[in-house]
């Protein structure tokens, strides 16, 4: 312990005396377990987001404090919070829910930026790219209780199962499942229902299977679906006539195709089926017939402009309707007659090998 003053001591001596006291920390560290407040806590784990080259996004500063306190705060208590704290603050001020960051007055001295996936791709070499690829395609992370957790999640584990990774900051792991998750063709990560799975247990993986050997997806086994372009025609030129309106537009908007063979036809179309994983590319397959065109309205004006090349995204601030100009419906389905049961039963026959679709 430092030696105590003396009576009649100089405050000059008294320097000399005791040791220099330590910098004061940007969020003064409590004295006793009662002094921690919520408050401290969330300014602590954004200093720690900042040592670990993550940007503190509202997202990820819950899910860590779920991870510290077993409390999912909402955005509305977070940002109270962080309004609180010394030395902090939130950037949009005016951030819808957790469209905002927390940015602090000081970043810690060993802080040198936010590691971005630009950062990633540029430093990760190809011994560690195939040992992260290799661990994710495993998988095995727990599930994540939110959509918006779920790269923290993957991130987490990651640190935790690949050795050569493990003196990587949290930012850069986070950098490197993002990377991982983007719809380039990678193949290492993909998503079923909202969460983040190895590309071979995915949605889009299941969706590219079927579009090449000509399977419906999502469709359950007691549902009826779409199998022919005869069928699938009739089915859009009848709905089509239909429609009236001031100018005659015989249109519907394509995200709402799916939902009107369900209603009115009591079917499910999935655009597998016919080659395509994308719904906008069936409507615009030369099979389906030149009657039907695809176009992309903004407001209550058509563009003149053809549809774009790149279809898995629609222009900002256009629709696209699929329209109909013909006068009479397509010629209506006739589905082949069913085979007779002891034809079943007999199996395929030397004349007639089995044909793979």
């Amino acid at each position: 312990p430092p030696p105590e003053r003396e009576v009649g001591c100089s405050p000059a001596l008294t320097r000399r005396l005791l040791p220099p006291p330590p910098p004061a920390p940007a969020v003064p560290p409590p004295k006793k377990m009662t002094d921690v407040t919520p408050v401290l806590i969330v300014a602590w784990a954004v200093r720690s987001l900042y040592v670990d080259e993550a940007l503190p996004r509202g997202p990820l500063i819950q899910w860590l404090l779920l991870q510290l306190v077993g409390i999912k705060f909402s955005h509305y208590q977070i940002k109270t919070y962080l309004e609180s704290a010394p030395g902090v603050r939130v950037e949009p001020h005016n951030g819808k829910k957790f469209n905002w960051v927390a940015v602090l007055d000081q970043p810690p001295s060993e802080w040198k930026g936010f590691v971005s996936e630009d950062d990633i791709r540029a430093e990760l070499d190809e011994d560690l790219l195939d040992e992260a690829s290799m661990c994710l395609a495993r998988g095995g992370w727990p599930k994540a209780d939110d959509v918006a957790h779920k790269y923290y999640v993957v991130a987490s584990w990651l640190q935790d199962v690949c050795p050569i990774l493990k003196g990587w900051s949290y930012g850069r792991l986070l950098s490197i499942v993002k990377c991982s998750a983007q719809t380039n063709g990678s193949g290492v990560l993909g998503h079923r229902n909202g969460l983040l799975v190895p590309y071979a247990s995915s949605e889009d993986c299941e969706r590219r299977v079927n579009a090449v050997t000509g399977r419906p997806t999502a469709v359950a086994a007691d549902e009826q679906y779409v199998h022919t372009w005869d069928e699938l025609r009739h089915c859009l030129s009848e709905h089509l006539l239909k429609q009236t309106g001031p100018s005659m537009f015989r249109a519907i908007e394509v995200s709402k195709v799916k939902s009107m063979f369900r209603s009115t036809f009591h079917r499910e179309l999935s655009e597998t089926v016919f080659g395509h994983q994308n719904l906008t590319k069936l409507l615009t397959d030369d099979r389906i017939g030149p009657e039907f065109v695809l176009e992309a309205v903004a407001g209550q004006k058509p563009s003149s402009k053809p549809p774009r090349k790149d279809l898995n995204k629609e222009p900002s601030g256009h629709t696209y309707v699929l329209k109909y100009t013909g006068s009479v419906a397509a010629k209506p389905y006739t589905p082949p007659p069913a085979a007779p049961p002891a034809a079943l039963e007999e199996g395929p026959s030397e004349e007639s090998p089995i044909q793979l679709q």
